[in-house]
């Protein structure tokens, strides 16, 4: 049985891509508010991949990737809980449908494409709150990054399970955000997503069902595009910035110089008349 979902986006303090640390800090964090057994193996390993993508096929491997003739929509694959199946999302408007299965093989007949070629790669690494077999909360690690690159991000996919009404998943959502924020501390935030949350609670479906993953993940992707746009016009302001700022400084440099000049004018047209 499913349950719903929300995604926590974590933001560096530094404000860049994710390091090795911010793995460590994640992990550190989920093994205070989660039920962790005493061998850390498995974390060891996921902070090992954070800085470069493994070699083998990551067993737990969501793919989104832009098809190149369809400048406005990506295709997000689930590999892990619906292989066979295809979501087509726009990311501007946010609207996923499932593809029809004509598409869908299509686009299935190139997954090893997919998997070498997308344009991001989200694996994941689960932890279960409490206790490991009934469970009703579950968390993963999410790393997303492009295809031989470092991290471009870090999340956290949080699913609580059954959900009995939308109110409730909300609250329990919202109280186990602000637990791991606060396992967290100051290295960093986590930005939930999609956000605004009202909006995201009123149509929260009753079951996480596999395009409501889609959906989320399509709102992770957009939000790593949209920053790294914010990010690239920054560093494409930064040198008109700097020449303006130059720009301005030569009139006050002018007239700083030009200062001991008058001074000294006035100063012998002085001795003169006397």
């Amino acid at each position: 049985m499913g349950g719903a979902k929300c995604l926590l986006l974590y933001r560096p303090d530094s404000g860049g891509a994710p390091a090795t640390a911010d793995a460590e800090l994640l992990v550190a964090a989920l093994q205070r508010v989660c039920g962790v057994p005493a061998s850390r193996q498995p974390e060891r390993q996921l902070e090992a991949r954070c800085t470069q993508l493994s070699q083998a096929p990551a067993r737990d491997l969501s793919v989104v990737a832009q098809p190149r003739q369809l400048s406005d929509l990506w295709a997000i694959i689930l590999p892990n809980t619906v292989p066979e199946r295809v979501f087509l999302c726009n990311l501007k408007a946010t609207q996923v449908v499932e593809a029809d299965s004509c598409i869908a093989t299509g686009l299935l007949d190139r997954r090893l494409e997919y998997r070498t070629r997308s344009t991001f790669a989200i694996s994941s690494r689960t932890w279960l709150l409490g206790d490991r077999e009934g469970s009703d909360v579950a968390v993963r690690l999410l790393q997303i990054q492009a295809h031989g690159q470092a991290p471009l991000a870090l999340a956290l996919e949080v699913e609580y399970r059954p959900v009995s009404s939308c109110a409730a998943a909300a609250a329990v959502l919202a109280d186990l955000a602000a637990a791991l924020q606060g396992a967290l501390g100051a290295g960093g935030r986590l930005d939930l997503q999609p956000a605004p949350w009202e909006e995201y609670a009123a149509w929260l479906p009753p079951q996480a069902s596999p395009t409501h993953t889609a959906v989320l993940y399509a709102c992770l992707v957009g939000a790593i595009i949209r920053e790294r746009g914010q990010q690239a016009a920054a560093a494409a302001r930064k040198p008109g910035q700097q020449q303006q700022q130059q720009q301005q400084q030569q009139p006050q440099q002018q007239q700083q110089q030009q200062q001991p000049q008058q001074q000294q004018q006035q100063q012998t047209r002085a001795a003169a008349v006397s």
